[in-house]
């Protein structure tokens, strides 16, 4: 019956349970619909990666994803150094290179914090916040 709740002992599974019970209550059968594309990249990231693993998509074990994680600021750091870049005035293929080397980081870099449980949104305006600390503290 739609809305039963199982019994659940972790957090995951408490998030894994909730996420079915809207599922079947909503009729959406497709995890990631009304997701809003028009949240931060950062939140929408994080949301539809919550979505795909309450909806049983394999996820990574969690020295997969520190690999992943490595691998993609790996990849980026080599286009640095080859000096690579999405300007405009760049060729398309390198565009394209970077920018899905930067989306691969940052996607990975999402997971990351959503395993450690920690907002990426949150985490890095807090980060920013520190520039513009630094800034504020110069101008001084």
């Amino acid at each position: 019956m739609p809305g039963d709740v199982k019994e659940v002992s972790t957090s995951a599974d408490v998030l894994q349970n909730w996420d079915r019970i809207k599922r079947e209550q909503e009729g959406r059968g497709e995890p990631f619909a009304d997701v809003p594309e028009n949240l931060p990249a950062l939140l929408y990231a994080r949301k539809l990666q919550r979505r795909a693993v309450a909806a049983g998509y394999e996820e990574a074990e969690t020295a997969d994803a520190a690999r992943i994680l490595r691998e993609a600021a790996d990849d980026l750091a080599g286009l640095l150094e080859q000096g690579e870049s999405a300007a405009p005035d760049a060729e398309p293929h390198e565009r394209r290179r970077v920018e899905a080397a930067v989306g691969e980081l940052l996607f990975a870099a999402v997971s990351a914090a959503r395993r450690l449980q920690s907002d990426p949104e949150l985490a890095l305006r807090a980060r920013a916040a520190t520039l513009a600390e630094l800034k504020d503290s110069n101008a001084s």
